[in-house]
């Protein structure tokens, strides 16, 4: 797992850090192997996974830079490796519904919304153009499977948008979605909290992509 490395860009305003984007990259290739679109970033300690990023950030208010793997890093280049083989070579891009760094998924959302009610972020900031989206080959959908609060409307507004950005690219998706919730988008992490149960969704994503999205690219692959 030390072939690849891992690379953030961060936006600091007010009290909060953002992380505005972020890639796994394997080699020197900028060729992009897939992407994938989650809830939030979770590594909350910049300070302990990239000490020189974070006091550029704090100085500049901005900063990007190469930063130690986060759990969720680790789960992504596992599934890559499992997918493609040993011998990577390109990107992979991780978006997020929202930049807010914060471990705790539900107090994310929240803070989110709240944050958008203050005008302090606008809903929809991380979304990517068209263009951009059509470059990768296929999304991995891993936003999470918590159900819908009334008063949680721009993270609703925001994953619809996300849904139609990516149905409008022709892009293909996959993602391992609750087998409960029939409508709303809801697809499990691919990095569960509790350690023990991350082999198994690595193993489900490996089926799923080769059920759904493989016969797309065999002749590429």
């Amino acid at each position: 797992m030390d072939k690849f490395r891992a690379y953030g860009q961060f936006l600091k305003r007010g009290e909060h850090i953002y992380r505005t984007s972020a890639h796994l990259q394997w080699g020197d290739s900028t060729k992009s192997l897939g992407c994938c679109v989650l809830l939030n970033p979770g590594s909350a300690t910049l300070e302990k996974v990239a000490p020189e990023v974070y006091s550029r950030l704090l100085a500049d208010g901005k900063a990007h830079g190469q930063v130690i793997p986060d759990p969720t890093m680790i789960q992504l280049a596992t599934l890559l490796e499992r997918i493609f083989g040993q011998s990577l070579e390109g990107q992979f891009q991780i978006y997020n519904l929202f930049w807010l760094q914060n471990t705790d998924d539900q107090d994310a959302i929240e803070q989110y919304v709240e944050l958008v009610a203050r005008e302090e972020f606008q809903f929809d900031e991380s979304l990517i153009e068209l263009v951009e989206l059509k470059q990768h080959p296929w999304v991995l959908l891993g936003w999470g499977v918590k159900k819908h609060k009334r008063h949680w409307h721009p993270f609703v507004q925001i994953k619809d948008k996300w849904v139609s950005l990516i149905q409008t690219s022709g892009v293909p998706c996959f993602g391992k979605e609750h087998p409960k919730q029939k409508s709303g988008y809801y697809y499990y992490h691919p990095c569960p909290q509790i350690p023990t149960h991350r082999p198994q969704i690595i193993n489900d994503l490996e089926e799923i992509y080769y059920r759904d999205v493989w016969h797309l690219f065999k002749n590429q692959q």
